[in-house]
């Protein structure tokens, strides 16, 4: 008995000293990628997709080969961006679909005008439009139209810069820009980088182009290295430069505010140099302004 117990045990260690868990961060690309692959990107976006999905088999091969080693770690990484990236390029294209649907709509809506107004000329006949639009739902539906369209035209003006900004929608804030704060800063500084100059540009003039019903909110964010308050004063005064910046490239003051979250709203652990610089982030919140 004692000799089967024995045999049992060294089973049991052998067996845990060849087995190596996934890394979190091939843990966080399979989560992204099932995500991705349900969300519209199936539909909208299948060629990110697919870039997605050969990222993660990439990062599989490389935990198959060595676990746990950077350059599987590094993969993993590549392949949780890629399906991020997947997901918001679907809803980005949706959204254009969305837009282009709208366009079409007012088009009809434009010609059945122009027939009422001359009944001389019998046009085709389109399905009637709902009359009234002053209910609960059409007004939700007029505002889920407007913040489509409104997505939809922030990602046409932004499309040149790639994966260094990220948009996205968010229940009870609004729309959300999101920066890399090491594409934006000078390292361990809050001073915009002279190489994101360009760029910060033309964000300046997408965020501009919305007009001045909406307001802008700018959000540093830290990762949890240091003390909650070093990190808080820090993410205030990072936002703030990038507030400056935007005021100088022709935003008016009196819409955008800065505000400093410190590491308060992770989107990310915080116990991996990848999930840090996640944490390390530019949110700039869009909103209708009081009263408009």
């Amino acid at each position: 008995m004692r000799a089967a117990t024995g045999f049992l045990s060294l089973g049991l260690m052998t067996l845990g000293c060849a087995t190596e868990w996934p890394s979190s961060e091939l843990v966080e690309a399979r989560s992204a990628y099932r995500e991705a692959s349900v969300s519209r990107a199936a539909s909208f976006s299948a060629e990110r997709l697919g870039d997605a999905r050969r990222a993660l088999d990439r990062a599989e091969g490389a935990y198959e080969a060595a676990p746990g080693t950077p350059e599987a770690k590094a993969l993993a990484y590549v392949a949780l961006r890629r399906a991020e990236l997947a997901k918001v390029s679907g809803e980005y294209e949706f959204d254009r679909h969305i837009v282009a649907e709208l366009e079409a709509q007012r088009g009809r809506s434009a010609t059945e005008q122009a027939s009422t107004t001359n009944p001389g000329e019998p046009t085709p006949t389109e399905p009637a439009m709902p009359a009234d639009d002053t209910t609960a739902n059409g007004e939700q539906s007029l505002a889920a139209q407007h913040d489509s369209a409104e997505l939809a035209t922030l990602g046409e003006a932004l499309s040149s810069l790639g994966t260094l900004v990220t948009l996205k929608k968010e229940d009870g804030r609004g729309t959300l820009v999101v920066l890399d704060s090491s594409f934006v800063f000078v390292p361990k500084k809050a001073e915009i980088a002279d190489g994101a100059r360009d760029e910060l540009e033309l964000i300046a003039r997408a965020l501009q182009a919305l007009g001045q019903d909406e307001s802008l909110v700018v959000e540093g964010h830290t990762d949890s290295t240091g003390s909650d308050a070093q990190n808080l004063a820090f993410s205030k005064a990072r936002a703030e430069a990038l507030v400056k910046f935007f005021v100088s490239h022709g935003i008016a003051a009196d819409r955008i505010r800065a505000e400093g979250r410190g590491e308060g709203a992770p989107i990310a652990t915080n116990d991996t140099a990848e999930g840090r610089a996640l944490n390390r982030r530019i949110e700039i919140v869009i909103a209708k302004r009081e009263g408009r």
